[in-house]
């Protein structure tokens, strides 16, 4: 049998490129032809014997095996196919070992393709709380499991342009972040392998995190077409048919009878029941319509012609769980006689004194015993006999059922069940009378943009989109320099390991396998063909990336490492998916947040675009300033600590650095407390050893021809020592090897001169801008390594922003030019030029004011039609220049929570308005209220459903009516002027 003649080569790394790693692999085999392999390889690779084609795209799972001994357990795919003399042909295979195989089994797959679905949990402020340091729900135990770090999800505080002033966050605004460690379980789980790492299964590894942007949490059209529906074609439960029973006369009512709407014209989820007329509701606010279009007939009990002197009076009532939430009044009447309970003539077709409006019918004759139909006269209705019930804006919670019921009375003259009918003499008969439904609907709309609280928040949704898995992997890889081997006894198993960690110190001999008749050849490692290495996260256009980027003409936490070398300039890049995060706070403040915002026409934070993050989650912090939790108006926590990630451990006292180098600039200040930063970051912890060793004079590349054996080749680990020529070496390469020749094999190993193991430093912010030299006591990096990195300058440096308004702060409006304020100013808004409003001011009004400075933490300031001004004192009102006596204006304190319409009283200063329950009018009723001249309002809208509306009886607001505003967290001011109000 003709041999195969393989020639493999098994490399670990690339050493001029130390972000690939290689599998073993093959050059090309030939594989002789035979029935045998025509039949495999032509249902493998779709081989067409006849015209020679095949599909080049497939990959086949194969072991190569010599002695007894695996050579290869991997994949193989037909790279050609030769035409031989004899008209026979053989087949060109290229072999790849198994370490590539993982890569394979996730192919083309997308992270969140991954089944992540045991972290399922309800959408809850109790969720998030506990998931800081307490318990992690889990859905596939339905209940919760202690927290690890690791396990599951946490969520952690970050900035993504959603909250106002950084001390109230609502539930949507905070990301849930999965831990790293959950992908990667379940990459290994669904692609069918297994790990045996002590790194992936460290404390560090667990605590990374992926955070997922809030707007992930956004309903999808599928998601919210889930818990709408639509149905028509109604019947009755009791007759089972369009046509109810005969109508109770008199002044009881039929039995509320539940009306089905049998045809469901949509319904994805099955929320709605077509054989019980039953919708059973999610939570979330929502819209709710029930109509029908309503006729009578009315039936003599005579045989004599006669005309009807009786109506019919109903209610469509709408249920929830057997309650009575709405409902509808519907009348039935001739128009020829004046009904006791109706008003007007039948003729005028005026209303009843109800509210709802009545329909009318024709005076008809009927032979006896004849149906006299119910001709409509048209109501103020089009058409004029469809009546309908509804609600908007209902929040409803999850499991309620909802129906439709009718029920009505059948009444004669004056309420006497024997004159339904009359003859034309006046004499008076009894009867019956029915509804018929033949036309109706049923339907709902669902008005939540996000997930209504309770519901199950699907964790596989906030998933950063596309991003590959074996991107994903490739970065995790190259984020710490892991060295990926196949464990020998099981080769779906893999053996992963940073590098200083993936070596033993098991050494095997093999002097004696070394060819002494064939030149050694040794050349220094340093000459590789690299002048610079840079590490780098993948650049985002957030605005601290952006703003970092344009001050110091880098990436955020990048590192540049420099080497000396004369014959290139060529720059060896390693760049992760991920983006680097800046950690951010205002001046004065100590809750530090990672921070991906955007900035809109005026300067303030808005959302933006951002790409998939990595980062250090450590559990909770502490924080001078007080901090709100928000699930509603009502239901909240105030908070002292913080669930804190960043790319340092700790954004005071760092032990840990995510990013691969110290950054030039932090952006919080040291005014609570000292900065102390380090050194000890990603590649100093992980690369740099291999850097300077590589770098080194003193190390070198040497390949030797050795002795091969199949057994050697299965036994030799790259993770060992090998000895000869009277030095260690490590295995880098074997090249060219052929089991079944006794030819020598090309090998490659690589001698160090050993480095240091980096010590790392703890570096106090002190205005001190000297460069950091890692401390290795002046070994490794002898090549001419430069690895200096920056010592950040502290604080954060000013924005200047559109037209020369200057502020990083939250919940601040401006309109005009050059005007300051300060981060940590708070619900400041001006229209005017040139003012400066300093730390810690609040509640701060300019209007039409200009060159005004507001001291810091002065509170309670209006300045309306006023110009240079310096403002010390708190509580004070300044017009057209003049201090207003604020000893004739009541001093209003409260602060009053609100959750219904109401007058607008002297004695509150801030109304807090919840109209999640509906829309709520606030009046300022001047017929009833005495207000004080000069006196001010706040109006503070929490919730972001429905409107609230702030009306003047009496008077005008700014000219008008009424002003009303849908925004939530929108804050309106209101001062009286002594006969109207002004929004000021």
């Amino acid at each position: 049998m003709k041999e195969l003649n393989p020639s493999i080569t098994r490399s670990i790394a690339d050493i001029k490129e130390p972000d690939k790693r290689k599998s073993d692999h093959t050059k090309t085999v030939s594989v002789p032809n035979s029935k045998a392999a025509a039949k495999l390889f032509g249902n493998l690779f779709e081989l067409n014997i006849s015209n020679g084609t095949f599909n080049p795209l497939v990959k086949a799972d194969c072991q190569y095996i010599v002695d007894g001994h695996i050579i290869i357990d991997g994949y193989c795919k037909l790279k050609s196919i030769t035409q031989l003399d004899n008209d026979d042909i053989e087949y060109n295979l290229v072999l790849f070992g198994s370490v590539a195989n993982i890569f394979r089994e996730l192919g083309e797959k997308y992270l969140n393709e991954l089944d992540l679905s045991q972290w399922d949990h309800p959408f809850t402020r109790e969720i998030q709380d506990k998931s800081w340091a307490t318990e992690v729900y889990n859905s596939d135990s339905a209940g919760f499991v202690p927290f690890a770090y690791g396990t599951g999800y946490v969520y952690a505080l970050a900035d993504y342009g959603l909250t106002t002033d950084l001390n109230l966050f609502d539930i949507y605004h905070v990301p849930v972040s999965i831990y790293a460690r959950e992908y990667m379980l379940a990459l290994f789980s669904e692609a069918g392998y297994s790990w045996t790492s002590s790194f992936l299964d460290s404390n560090y590894f667990k605590h990374l995190v992926i955070p997922s942007d809030p707007a992930s949490y956004a309903l999808t059209a599928a998601e919210i077409d889930a818990k709408q529906f639509s149905a028509n074609t109604p019947q009755f439960t009791s007759t089972g048919s369009t046509t109810s029973n005969n109508l109770p006369t008199g002044t009881s009512y039929s039995t509320p009878d539940t009306l089905i709407f049998t045809n469901e014209i949509s319904d994805p989820s099955g929320v709605y029941n077509n054989a019980t007329g039953e919708w059973t509701c999610s939570n979330g606010d929502f819209n709710l319509t029930a109509l029908i279009d309503i006729n009578a007939t009315f039936t003599p009990s005579t045989g004599v012609s006669v005309v009807t002197t009786s109506d019919i009076e109903g209610r469509i009532e709408l249920y929830a769980d057997g309650v009575i939430i709405n409902s509808q009044a519907f009348y039935i009447t001739y128009d020829d006689y004046p009904i006791s309970f109706s008003v007007g003539p039948r003729s005028t077709n005026t209303s009843p004194t109800y509210p709802e409006e009545e329909h009318t019918v024709t005076t008809s004759f009927s032979s006896a015993a004849t149906a006299v139909q119910a001709n409509l006269i048209p109501r103020n209705y089009n058409p004029p006999n469809r009546y309908l019930v509804s609600f908007q804006n209902q929040n409803l919670a999850s499991g309620t059922v909802l129906t439709v019921k009718v029920k009505a009375r059948y009444r004669g003259l004056n309420g006497n069940a024997n004159h339904m009918f009359e003859d034309s003499s006046g004499s008076g008969y009894g009867g019956n009378a029915t509804l018929d439904i033949s036309v109706g609907a049923f339907y709902n709309k669902y008005n939540n943009e996000f997930p209504a609280l309770g519901d199950t928040l699907k964790i596989n949704k906030v998933i950063p989109k596309q991003i590959k898995q074996r991107d994903f992997l490739k970065s995790i890889i190259n984020m710490h320099n892991l060295y990926v081997g196949v464990d020998p006894d099981n080769e779906r198993n893999l053996i992963i390991e940073p590098r200083e960690d993936f070596y033993t110190l098991d050494s095997i001999n093999i002097s004696e396998k070394i060819a002494q008749d064939r030149e050694i050849e040794i050349k220094p490692v340093g000459n590789l063909n690299a002048s610079e290495y840079l590490y780098k996260y993948k650049d985002d256009g957030d605005y601290y990336n952006k703003k970092y980027t344009e001050n110091w003409s880098r990436s955020y936490g990048d590192r540049i490492i420099n080497v000396l070398n004369d014959f290139t300039k060529t720059v060896k890049k390693t760049e992760l998916i991920f983006s680097p995060t800046v950690s951010v706070a205002p001046p004065q403040k100590d809750k530090i947040l990672p921070t991906i915002i955007g900035l809109d026409q005026n300067g303030q934070a808005t959302t933006t675009k951002n790409n998939i993050r990595i980062l250090y989650y450590d559990g909770l912090k502490p924080c001078s300033e007080v901090w709100r939790h928000q699930e509603t108006f009502l239901n909240f926590t105030d908070n002292s600590t913080y669930p804190y990630m960043g790319h340092f451990d700790d954004p005071f006292n760092a032990t840990l650095d995510l990013n691969f180098g110290l950054v030039n600039e932090v952006y919080y200040d040291d005014t609570t407390q000292a900065i102390n930063v380090t050194n000890n970051n990603l590649y100093n912890l992980y690369h740099k050893k291999f850097i300077d060793e590589i770098t080194s004079r003193d190390s070198n590349i040497v390949t030797a021809y050795v002795y091969l054996t199949p057994s050697d080749y299965k036994q030799w680990d790259f993770r060992k020592l090998y000895f000869f020529e009277n030095a260690y070496f490590r295995l880098q390469k074997i090249e060219g090897y052929n089991p079944t020749s006794n030819d020598l094999t090309k090998c490659e190993f690589l001698q160090l001169k050993e480095a240091n193991v980096f010590e790392s430093q703890i570096i106090g912010l002190d205005g001190d801008s000297t460069g950091v030299t890692p401390d290795t006591s002046g070994t490794g990096g002898s090549g001419g390594v430069d690895d200096t990195e920056p010592k950040p300058v502290k604080g954060t440096k000013s924005a200047s922003h559109v037209d020369g308004n200057n502020t990083t702060g939250r919940g601040v409006n401006y309109l005009g030019k050059n005007n300051y304020i300060a981060a940590d100013a708070y619900y400041v808004d001006i229209v005017g030029d040139g003012n400066k409003v300093y730390s810690g001011a609040s509640y701060i009004t300019l209007k039409n004011s200009h060159n005004n400075i507001i001291d810091a933490k002065v509170t309670d300031v209006t300045l309306i039609n006023t110009d240079g001004l310096t403002i010390e004192e708190s509580n004070v009102t300044y017009i057209d220049g003049v201090k207003v006596n604020t000893a004739a204006i009541s001093a209003p304190t409260a602060v009053s929570a609100i959750s219904a319409s109401q007058d607008v009283e002297t004695d509150v200063r801030t109304y807090e308005v919840d109209t999640s329950g509906g829309d709520i009018t606030l009046d300022f009723n001047l017929a009833i209220i005495t207000y004080t001249e000069g006196q001010i309002w706040y109006f503070k809208k929490y919730a972001a459903a429905n409107q609230l509306t702030i009306q003047s009886s009496g008077g005008t607001i700014d000219g008008a009516a009424s002003i009303s505003t849908t925004t939530q967290y929108n804050t309106i001011a209101i001062q009286y002027d002594g006969t109207n109000f002004i929004i000021i």
